[in-house]
């Protein structure tokens, strides 16, 4: 309790005369619902109340405001072909001069040949502004992300050099971002002593080159270049004290208070650009704790706006239980995680759903599967092609795993072939629907899929719905119908279709490459037939001869005798309830999308936010008493509102997230959310020290393959052993303040 008391007297010690440490504008606010003639507060209140005191008087339920961050705008009516920018635009006026107004329409372009060949010319004459700086640090930064050949990203590190020499030595006019895109680049192209020594620099001057978002990405860099933790801290730090307006050391503290927990946080200035680099700093150096309550703090501040760069360290640097859980809490906040990880999410769970260690939680793997999409589709994500595959690639190995068509007898193996069938028709069709048709490489993991189980038929029904499909084979295709054939057809079949892949590749101009002869190479090894492939590349044996002779790691058909009837019927078993658990999902995921609440969260909840249904059972009221305690200020009177007012009586406005949830409601599940995650995360923790002293011991390699897919089902294990023992409320209020408790609180 002392230490609660102490916690809410800190507005005073932090400001004594800031009105109970409320933002400047909910102070003034405060103020003036005080103090302001009552008149003035019944007309302003009338205006924006009107319609919901209409619908009351009728009966209906007052409408809810969504995201009242700013007015609502009437934008101009846009000229066709108009298309929003990437790139920062500077202001372009009539009196400027015509190189002038050519460079800053082909900044707006992202035409970085044409600005880099302008730039010099503008340089010597002194015409660039504080805009054309910013424009031309954010244009080199976006191309390097967007360019897909290695050599072009290569050569931009001279214009990125020349641009920084320019800036450093003063000949363009600064401007305080510029050092985010120039450390941002510096980051992700890895070079990581010229970022550090841009930043020494960069350090030492005023603000006018520097500001929140800049330390931020200053740290990002010093945590990937080897800094230590402690050495990112002190920068943190660093950046709060020197832009102290606003509160931000406060307000990014892990235990600070919020004006009103129902309303969006208006203090600006708070950079959730900072909070992400020292986030990345703290996942990077294993400092889990204190990264936890990072985005705690995060999801306090802005509940419903945290970048999808969040979402990806945790999938990057934590173990899968607790990626996949941020994930879905993300998405029910209403934040839209990139389609890519997506993507990844659903290929760990792929991968830990393969594993034969995981076997006892493949159901709930599926489940995860389809939570995931539903938690996407329902942060108003768009569906794509690789997310549909992924998911084929799942089920596919689930349904039929190799060896156990082998041997089996009776109808039970056409039973699972017409299941198998019907759903690998049924999964494009409800995608298709999602506005995500089958693509080339739709059809090529099926028939890839089917090679590896050695299942003839699932790779004529693919080979047949690529025909009817209206899509055109790539060399993919024809790779895949290679691989497929070795597997599963004579000599014969498997010429043939090397001779159907070297016509469609001569058809495109080019020939066989590397890859293509790889695919050759596989199936002639498993065929012993190295002499025909010798014959069929004598001008390429220099270059892939070695290909011929060496081994190449794959995973051989297995020749021992096959399963016993025992695994066959308990597969059997399995496998009906797998079809039925993925029937029952795939109507869902149709249902919802047919639904006109399809982004409506609370409508259509998320059937849970772990992998697997087990959570810590905890009394409502308890966590309910504690989230009160912890974010709520005594000391402060409560903010007037208009619903207490005697003069106008109405229902209070209710801010909701685009998900469909109360701010408040949302910020408390957040909260709760959290609080698991740290409970998860400490069992894995103890687990990952005790097996890597025990690698230490036997004197095996440093390396920490403690984390993975592959350890889901021991990490799963671990939390479940470790949670099962019933707390009293003292007991589990000792725990989460404990877990909360950070080294870095002021």
């Amino acid at each position: 309790m002392l230490q609660l008391m102490q916690h809410r007297t800190l507005a005073s010690v932090v400001c004594p005369n800031a009105s109970s440490l409320l933002p400047p504008s909910a102070a003034l606010r405060s103020i003036i619902q005080r103090w302001r003639p009552i008149r003035s507060v019944a007309i302003a209140t009338a205006r924006r109340s009107y319609p919901s005191m209409k619908r009351e008087k009728e009966g209906l339920k007052p409408k809810v405001q969504r995201f009242p961050l700013r007015p609502a705008r009437k934008w101009p009516k846009l000229q066709p072909g108009w298309k929003p920018k990437q790139i920062v635009r500077q202001e372009i006026r009539k009196e400027e001069p015509e190189v002038l107004l050519h460079f800053r329409l082909r900044l707006a372009d992202s035409n970085l040949p044409t600005v880099l060949e302008i730039y010099p010319q503008l340089l010597r004459e002194n015409l660039l502004e504080r805009g054309d700086t910013l424009g031309i640090a954010q244009l080199l930064h976006y191309t390097y992300r967007v360019e897909e050949d290695v050599w072009r990203r290569k050569a931009l590190k001279s214009h990125v050099e020349s641009f920084q020499r320019d800036f450093v030595s003063g000949a363009l006019p600064p401007h305080r971002r510029v050092g985010l895109f120039l450390l941002s680049y510096y980051k992700e192209s890895k070079n990581y002593d010229m970022g550090f020594e841009f930043w020494n620099w960069l350090i030492e001057q005023d603000d006018n080159y520097l500001h929140l978002g800049t330390y931020g990405a200053a740290i990002e860099l010093l945590a990937y270049y080897g800094k230590d933790l402690e050495y990112c801290e002190a920068v943190y730090k660093h950046a709060l004290t020197r832009f102290a307006s606003h509160f931000n050391e406060y307000h990014l503290s892990p235990g600070a208070i919020l004006p009103d927990r129902a309303e969006h946080l208006t203090t600006p200035g708070t950079s959730m650009l900072l909070l992400q680099g020292i986030l990345t700093a703290r996942l990077l150096h294993r400092d889990w704790r204190n990264a936890y309550l990072a985005l705690d703090t995060a999801l306090r501040i802005h509940p419903s706006q945290i970048p999808s760069r969040f979402i990806e360290l945790f999938l990057r640097e934590r173990p899968l239980h607790e990626a996949y859980h941020v994930f879905c809490l993300a998405c029910r906040a209403g934040n839209q995680p990139l389609q890519a990880l997506l993507t990844t999410l659903l290929e760990h769970l792929f991968t830990a759903m393969v594993n034969r260690q995981a076997v006892g939680f493949n159901q709930h793997i599926i489940g995860a599967m389809f939570n995931a999409i539903n938690a996407f589709i329902g942060s108003a994500g768009r569906l794509d092609t690789p997310h549909m595959n992924v998911l084929l690639k799942g089920l596919l190995s689930l349904l039929s795993p190799i060896n156990c068509r082998e041997g089996s007898a009776g109808s039970e193996p056409q039973r699972r072939d017409e299941r198998i069938l019907r759903m690998v028709a049924v999964i494009p069709e409800v995608f298709r629907t999602l506005g995500v048709p089958p693509e080339p490489s739709t059809f090529n993991t099926i028939i890839h899929m089917g090679g590896i189980l050695m299942h003839r038929e699932l790779i004529a029904f693919a080979v047949n719905a690529f025909n009817h499909s209206g899509c055109s084979p790539n060399t993919a295709t024809f790779r895949t119908l290679q691989g497929a054939a070795r597997r599963l057809y004579g000599n014969e079949t498997k010429k043939s279709s090397w001779t159907n892949l070297v016509q469609f590749v001569a058809a495109q101009g080019a020939e066989p490459n590397t890859e293509d002869w790889s695919a050759l190479v596989r199936a002639a090894q498993n065929a012993g037939m190295e002499d025909v492939v010798t014959e069929l590349m004598p001008s390429h044996s220099h270059e892939l001869a070695q290909e011929v002779t060496a081994p190449i790691a794959e995973t051989k058909q297995a020749t021992s005798s096959g399963p016993s009837q025992d695994s066959i019927e308990t597969h059997a078993r399995t496998s009906a309830q797998l079809f039925e658990l993925i029937s029952a999902e795939l109507k869902h995921l149709r249902k919802r999308f047919n639904s006109r609440l399809t982004c409506n969260l609370k409508t259509f909840p998320l059937n849970r936010l772990s992998i697997t249904p087990w959570t810590p059972s905890v009394d409502e009221k308890w966590q309910q008493r504690l989230y009160n305690e912890l974010t709520v200020d005594l000391a402060v009177p409560t903010v007037a509102t208009f619903s207490r007012t005697k003069e106008i009586k109405r229902e209070r406005l209710v801010v909701q997230s685009a998900t469909g949830f109360a701010l408040e409601e949302l910020r408390y599940l957040n909260w709760k959310s959290v609080n698991e995650l740290l409970v998860q995360a400490e069992p894995f923790e103890v687990r990952r020290e005790r097996l890597v002293d025990e690698a230490i011991a036997q004197g095996l390699p440093g390396k920490d393959s403690t984390q993975g897919p592959s350890t889901l089902q021991p990490d799963l294990k671990e939390i479940m052993a470790a949670c099962t023992q019933p707390l009293t409320e003292s007991e589990w209020r000792e725990k989460i303040l404990r877990l909360r408790k950070t080294d870095y609180q002021s």
